[in-house]
């Protein structure tokens, strides 16, 4: 699946609602949702015999906003949805030779996406979503002493399928569960060696796919206002690219990006607003 289909999708999906009056029966739902999130940032390389090569992990602030439009009695849900998240965090790794190296990583995540939801409204029928999505990630691994920093950047597109389940609910309170199977496709990964006379090569990673857990609990402020919370946790894995030579003015080398995990984890806050 690409964007383009992604986008001829969501211009179908639109089209039909303007000119169904089943869909329109009542006033479309509109909210917007602002989050900050406590992010803890945990990821693992691996050689090829699955020995740890190196680790990061910490916490990092991060801003999330969505804007969701809801038609037919709010039966179905779009959202469009975009996240920014950036700190520091700890790197326990080894240098080439083998010796232990210790320093800091600094994190930036970006990713935006859509998101399609079948609302049941019904207290012990799961919600049905899908989602697709594109993100971005900066590594920046601080040189210390002798040894250079390097500077790498993701990206990788994610499709996601899941349900949400409401465990309780009243006026005011209401938790639920979610959880959705995903799949990571298109890693791709550069590495910034113009210091070394060898330009910015790009590596593909070996796709995977991965799974995210979340536990809400809302409440309603009035009835337009809504306070909510929610843990989260995600788990992924990023393949071992090929070899790679790469030329310089005067030597070559040949690179490759190690078997990685993901395993992020954290709490976010959401003031949700209603139009």
């Amino acid at each position: 699946m690409t964007y383009n289909t992604l986008l001829l999708f969501l211009v179908h999906f639109l089209v039909l609602s303007v000119f169904s009056p089943v869909l329109y029966a009542q006033q479309p739902l509109q909210a917007v949702t602002i989050s900050q999130a406590a992010h803890y940032f945990n990821y693992t390389e691996f050689d090829d015999n699955g020995v740890e090569l190196d680790k990061e992990t910490g916490f990092i602030p991060g801003l999330q906003l969505s804007y969701l439009l809801g038609l037919g009695l709010n039966k179905h849900q779009l959202s469009f949805n975009i996240g920014y998240f950036q700190g520091q965090v700890e790197y326990d790794g080894q240098l080439q030779s083998g010796a232990p190296f210790l320093t800091d990583t600094d994190e930036t995540l970006f990713n935006y996406g859509f998101k399609y939801t079948l609302n049941t409204a019904l207290l012990y029928a799961p919600d049905v979503f899908f989602m697709l999505s594109q993100h971005r990630w900066d590594r920046d691994i601080l040189g210390r002493g002798s040894v250079s920093a390097l500077s790498e950047v993701y990206t990788w597109n994610e499709a996601a399928i899941g349900f949400m389940q409401k465990l309780y609910k009243n006026k005011k309170n209401q938790i639920a569960a979610e959880i959705s199977a995903l799949y990571i496709f298109n890693p791709e990964m550069e590495i910034d060696l113009r210091d070394f006379d060898f330009g910015r090569p790009e590596l593909s990673l070996g796709a995977s796919g991965g799974l995210r857990l979340q536990l809400f609990y809302h409440h309603n402020v009035s009835r337009r206002v809504r306070l909510s919370t929610a843990a989260y946790y995600e788990a992924w894995n990023f393949g071992r690219s090929a070899n790679l030579t790469i030329l310089g003015l005067s030597r070559s080398a040949i690179i490759f990006e190690p078997e990685s995990e993901t395993r992020h984890s954290g709490v976010k806050f959401s003031v949700e607003i209603l139009f």
